[in-house]
C-alpha cells in the first residue's frame, strides 16, 4: 500500500458519514489490523485520526464560506452536529463559533 494511495482514498470518502475504519480497510483491499498497524508506522496516529484531521481541516475551508453548522457538519461526514462540535472543540480547543468569530474579526482588520 503507498501512503498516496491512503489520502486519495480518504479525501475521495471522508465526507460520507458512514465512512471508517472499516470501509476505508475494505476500499484498500486490506485488513484492519494491517491498516492500523502501516497508518500508524506512517503517520504516527491512527486511521481514524486521520480520517477525523480531513474532516477537520475542510470544515475550516468551510467555515471561511459561512456554511451553517448542520450544512457544514454533513459536508464533512459528520452524522450531526455534536459530533462536529466536539471534535472541532477537542481539536482547536476553541467552537466553530469562537473560531469563525476570530475570522470575520481579521478580516476587518485586513
Amino acid at each position: 500500500m503507498k501512503k498516496i494511495v491512503l489520502e486519495k482514498v480518504i479525501n475521495d470518502h471522508y465526507h460520507e458519514n458512514d465512512f471508517n475504519v472499516s470501509n476505508l480497510a475494505k476500499s484498500l483491499g486490506v485488513c484492519e489490523s494491517y491498516l492500523r498497524e502501516y497508518v500508524h508506522s506512517k503517520f504516527l496516529v491512527s486511521p481514524q485520526k486521520l480520517i477525523e484531521t480531513k474532516r477537520l481541516i475542510e470544515s475550516i475551508r468551510l467555515l471561511k464560506a459561512t456554511h451553517s453548522i448542520h450544512d457544514l457538519a454533513a459536508k464533512v461526514g459528520y452524522k450531526n452536529t455534536r459530533s462536529f462540535r466536539r471534535a472541532f472543540k477537542r481539536v482547536y480547543g476553541i467552537s466553530h463559533q469562537q473560531y469563525k468569530s476570530k475570522l470575520r474579526k481579521l478580516r476587518r482588520v485586513g
